[in-house]
């Protein structure tokens, strides 16, 4: 099962999200809106962690759960660069190979461990669009598609960790950080 939202904190992102496209077309800012995205070969919806956490290009922006089932969603439009630095590591691991839900092992040596991240990608490159769910914390780690998975997580965790939008969230307490 995806990341569940309470019903309170999806009603906030919707809310939130027609503020931000209210604005931009206050601002004369439509490049920044939804289908106005400069990078519209390639994108890419990321959907990570143990609470809920989102990179959506499509949309150019990126929302996470903060405490108290505080919603915040914040533009976040990646450069040409770094959007073409994780299509060519999606590539590379061959992602639109891989199965749209990754199950690792077999029947007889499942791994089961709660809680444990998991992982929701959507990719758009050109005309293919791929999906592709993994629930960490069921089957093998040790599978190479697996490895891959999570050092791809890893990369664009690290972009999205350098920009400055990011840096100017307010930091979870607690012992999900």
């Amino acid at each position: 099962m995806l990341c569940a939202m309470p019903q309170r904190l999806n009603e906030g992102i919707v809310k939130f999200r027609l503020l931000i496209i209210l604005l931009l077309i206050a601002t004369g800012t439509s490049s920044m809106l939804p289908g106005g995205n400069h990078h519209s070969h390639f994108n890419i919806l990321m959907r990570y962690g143990l609470g809920y956490n989102e990179l959506d290009t499509f949309d150019s922006t990126f929302s996470t759960e903060g405490d108290r089932n505080q919603a915040f969603i914040i533009p976040m439009i990646l450069s040409d660069k770094e959007l073409t630095r994780i299509e060519n590591r999606l590539r590379e691991i061959r992602f639109f190979e891989y199965p749209d839900t990754l199950l690792t092992g077999d029947k007889h040596h499942l791994i089961c461990v709660q809680p444990a991240p998991s992982y929701y990608f959507r990719v758009q490159s050109d005309s293919q669009i791929k999906t592709v769910f993994y629930d960490q914390g069921r089957g093998d780690p040790r599978d190479p598609r697996a490895i891959a998975l999570r050092d791809l997580v890893d990369y664009i965790l690290k972009i999205i960790g350098s920009r400055k939008e990011y840096k100017a969230l307010p930091r979870r307490s607690g012992p999900w950080q």
